[in-house]
């Protein structure tokens, strides 16, 4: 029974680890109960996977994407400035000086959240650091 439960599940989210940040998300909580969203590390971590994608799919301008998704451009735009010293104008992407140590602290921060939600679901979990 555990077995074909397992199955079943794996089924239903096997690619879905593959698509989206938000699926990845679903997909832990679905399969584990981890729950990493809508916390500030998660929230700033989003802002560096957009600026990723401003970069790598828009060329260092906002995708159509993004600029599509009207009600949350300005928040990605603010989220651009609070978060990672990066402004836009227009569509353009405009990179300071700050924004790699910006964007390293906050993946850092995301990966320190993830770390404690794991531990605090599966608290027997050990590291071997070897």
């Amino acid at each position: 029974m555990a077995f074909e439960l397992a199955r079943v599940l794996h089924g239903e989210i096997e690619d879905s680890i593959y698509r989206t940040w938000e699926a990845r998300r679903k997909w832990l909580s679905v399969a584990f109960g981890i729950k990493i969203s809508g916390d500030a590390a998660s929230q700033n971590f989003d802002a560096v996977v957009s600026l990723r994608n401003s970069i790598v799919h828009g060329d260092g301008r906002l995708t159509d994407m993004q600029v599509g998704k009207f009600k949350d451009l300005f928040r990605l735009k603010e989220q651009y400035t609070r978060v990672l010293s990066a402004k836009v104008n227009g569509r353009r992407v405009i990179l300071s000086p700050l924004v790699a140590v910006k964007s390293a602290t906050a993946s850092r921060d995301f990966v320190l959240q993830f770390d404690k939600e794991i531990l605090a679901k599966f608290p027997t979990l050990s590291v071997n650091a070897s």
